[in-house]
């Protein structure tokens, strides 16, 4: 009787280690995949960091380039301003050689003679006048003192 009980507890220890052999494996499988899990969590962690510092990178190149587009954008709009002045300047200016006088190119043309057109500032047409002499300084056609009329420009 006491070699039935041996034999049964023999049994009974020998099915308790295979079933500790087969939790001790068991456990060896968990601990390499936790082993596995912790290198692959590592390097997504250091690529995760990388592409943040490369974000954080990037931004800065796009500060840097917005800051650079506004600078230039003025320039371009400094440039545009100063040509648009420039023309206006220069259409007055070339205005203006029109409304002078031809003879003493200082006064505006304000009176024309009738009898041709021509028109003249009233000072140099006045000072041919008294001095008597009576032609068109641009067409040579004799005109009187009540050839010569106001007009306005």
């Amino acid at each position: 009787m006491i070699r039935l009980k041996d034999s049964s507890s023999f049994e009974y220890i020998q099915t308790y280690l295979i079933k500790i052999n087969e939790l001790s494996d068991s456990i060896q499988e968990i601990c390499k995949k936790l082993e596995n899990s912790n290198l692959e969590r590592n390097k997504l962690t250091k690529l995760n960091i990388e592409r943040i510092s490369l974000i954080e990178k990037y931004k800065g190149d796009l500060r840097n380039k917005e800051i650079e587009f506004n600078i230039l954008k003025n320039n371009y709009n400094e440039i545009l301003e100063d040509l648009k002045n420039k023309k206006n300047e220069e259409e007055k200016k070339g205005d203006t050689p029109l409304i002078l006088c031809n003879l003493c190119e200082t006064n505006f043309k304000n009176v024309a003679l009738i009898s041709c057109m021509h028109t003249f500032c009233d000072e140099c047409i006045e000072s041919r006048i008294k001095f008597r002499n009576r032609r068109c300084p641009t067409c040579g056609l004799v005109f009187g003192s009540n050839d010569v009329k106001k007009i306005y420009l």
